[in-house]
């Protein structure tokens, strides 16, 4: 017999490759009996009929961990199997938003414009972010960098001041990632970062750990492609879990394997990636505990947009995805 006790994360409707039927799939994070903590796969196809909850507590018996060829992890039994709900779930000990490429003042463009984002919705977007913040209870908002557009005005840059102030008031912090627009008006970036609550984490001095974990990023010029950041250096040094957040032009959503990281990364990597205004969530192939955001474009009108929430505690984290779209 083998037993585990683990969190649940997600569940998800997934089509499976058996009968060409759609099977329920829940992403868990599993304890091992030594301690270690990693994700795996359930499907219902095993004669599984569990109402997941998550953030709830379970035991699994008479079930086995195996190991993919390429790193993941999925369970499976020969029989007997059983699932026991432990324990409630509890508070997380942290909730963060994460957004990016907010273009603030993106409306005062006269040329290279996107129409599906030109109706000046990303302002609106500061509205629903202290929405979020106000009925979530978040802790920090963190920003994959582009905060202003390279057209910001003084009127523009004085509503996304109000609101950074209020949400100062609230007790909630703003980190964010300096990106390639931001660069062109550097005044309001360093204008916006003399916020007490609004820290720029392209100055190593703000690094830090927001409850419990290790918050950091690198701005657009200053990281490239992976290989721009020494990440077992910094797990030497500070540990984990880690926060990533960046604005790397040259990392395509599309085409991102993340074979530049290292074989072995030992603590949880959660990272948030801006610039490419298409949203899209990547688990890293050979890494477990490696999951990839790229946070999209907030006001974009065709699907609304959205922002993400990331909370934590107890040993695993969940990550949501949540539409900004504006009511008719």
């Amino acid at each position: 017999m083998v037993e585990h006790k683990k969190h649940v994360e997600k569940e998800t409707v997934v089509l499976a490759d058996i009968d060409n039927d759609e099977h329920k799939k829940a992403s868990l994070m599993v304890q091992r009996p030594n301690g270690n903590i990693v994700r795996a796969s359930l499907y219902d196809r095993n004669g599984i009929d569990t109402n997941w909850i998550i953030g709830a507590e379970y035991e699994l018996r008479n079930i086995e961990l195996n190991l993919r060829t390429d790193g993941g992890r999925f369970l499976t039994s020969d029989g007997g199997f059983s699932v026991k709900k432990t324990g409630e779930c509890s508070d997380f000990d942290f909730d963060f938003l994460i957004l990016g490429d907010t273009h603030f003042g993106y409306r005062n463009r006269s040329r290279n414009m996107d129409t599906r984002y030109t109706n000046g919705y990303e302002l609106n977007v500061l509205d629903r972010i202290i929405q979020f913040s106000d009925s979530w209870g978040v802790d920090a908002v963190l920003h994959t960098g582009d905060l202003f557009d390279h057209k910001i005005n003084a009127r523009d840059y004085k509503k996304v001041e109000s609101s950074f102030r209020r949400l100062g008031e609230m007790d909630v912090d703003i980190l964010f990632v300096t990106g390639n627009h931001d660069q062109e008006v550097m005044n309001k970036v360093r204008s916006i970062n003399e916020l007490s609550n609004v820290k720029r984490l392209d100055d190593k001095s703000n690094w830090g750990t927001v409850s419990g974990n290790n918050v950091m990023g690198r701005r657009s010029n200053d990281f490239y492609s992976l290989s721009d950041f020494d990440w077992q250096k910094f797990e030497e040094e500070y540990g984990g879990p880690n926060i990533f957040l960046a604005h790397p032009e040259g990392l395509d959503p599309d085409s991102s394997t993340f074979s530049e990281l290292p074989e072995k990364i030992d603590k949880r990597w959660t990272m948030f990636f801006g610039h490419h205004h298409e949203e899209k969530e990547v688990w890293g192939s050979n890494l477990s505990n490696l999951r990839a955001i790229y946070t999209g474009f907030p006001a974009k009108l065709d699907d609304g947009g959205s922002v993400w929430r990331l909370q934590g505690g107890n040993g695993f984290h969940r990550i949501t995805s949540h539409s900004l779209k504006k009511a008719d």
